[in-house]
């Protein structure tokens, strides 16, 4: 499915339904992910650089989508131009925690599986990179979150909060039970 946003948007659209879900141990939140070259902007010397746009995931159901989640980040890489970084991303109360970077280009396809490991237990992979694993504080049922643009915009620079520029991404997403 092609998602898009215009510039000065913070969530892409089409905006998806928050489906409520009743994860078992092994249920999975299955993505591609396929970057164009209209998502890529370079973002220094913005003060924002830490900052990551969500692709999507899972939260517990009556959380606010910062906290306790396991969500799927990216933004582009300084590496070169055209470069994109996919991380797995857990908000474990209110404090996020990062894993390392898949460089990708656009036109490539990505697969992220994020599992339900039981106990309030989530595990992120990425391609055939090393699974991240984080506990949340709280989880009783799930949430699925959208995509959206990075954090607040809290630094000075042009960037983050909202997109700086149209932009479109092929996600496709399901949910394996």
């Amino acid at each position: 499915m092609i998602y898009e946003i215009k510039k000065g948007q913070k969530d892409w659209k089409p905006v998806e339904f928050p489906c409520i879900y009743f994860p078992r141990v092994g249920s999975q939140w299955i993505f591609d992910i396929e970057f164009t070259e209209s998502c890529y902007y370079n973002w220094l010397p913005d003060m924002d650089q830490h900052d990551y746009n969500k692709i999507g995931g899972v939260t517990n159901a009556l959380s606010l989508n910062n906290v306790d989640n396991a969500l799927i980040g990216w933004r582009p890489s300084l590496m070169a131009k055209n470069l994109f970084e996919i991380v797995p991303y857990f908000n474990v109360g209110s404090a996020f925690e990062i894993g390392n970077p898949l460089i990708t280009g656009p036109g490539v396809t990505n697969r992220v599986i994020i599992t339900y490991k039981g106990d309030k237990t989530f595990e992120t992979q990425i391609e055939s990179m090393e699974p991240m694993e984080r506990k949340l504080n709280k989880f009783w049922f799930g949430r699925r979150i959208g995509m959206n643009m990075g954090g607040a915009n809290n630094a000075p620079g042009p960037y983050g909060g909202v997109a700086s520029q149209d932009m479109e991404m092929y996600v496709t997403y399901w949910y394996v039970r």
